[in-house]
């Protein structure tokens, strides 16, 4: 358990980090990091309209046909352990809106 001291600074730390070293804002980094995939709403079926291998993202459109969403390899969660998707594959996924970019979260191929 951590020290009130320790836990402060660290708050203090987080909350003096740029936006912009994120990406995205710091609330939406920290929703990212500290939730987990069952609070995460809402959980998204898709297919993946392209992914490049060599640079490691490309985007899913979502069967409800909202707005395309980005994908990175880091959030890919394969039982394989592969961190790659394919064109046309099926995927389930979160989704991190941060006003700016849709985010995939939790990308599990069907």
């Amino acid at each position: 358990m951590l020290k009130r001291a320790t836990f402060a600074s660290m708050l203090i730390f987080l909350f003096s980090l740029s936006p912009i070293s994120f990406g995205y804002n710091l609330d939406a980094a920290i929703q990212a990091l500290y939730h987990s995939p069952q609070n995460a709403a809402p959980v998204y079926n898709g297919a993946v309209s392209w992914f490049d291998k060599q640079r490691g993202f490309g985007e899913i459109q979502p069967d409800d046909g909202s707005k395309v969403v980005f994908v990175h390899f880091s959030v890919i969660q394969s039982p394989k352990k592969e961190k790659t998707l394919h064109s046309g594959q099926r995927v389930t996924f979160a989704v991190l809106d941060d006003g700016k970019t849709r985010r995939a979260l939790w990308v599990r191929p069907l």
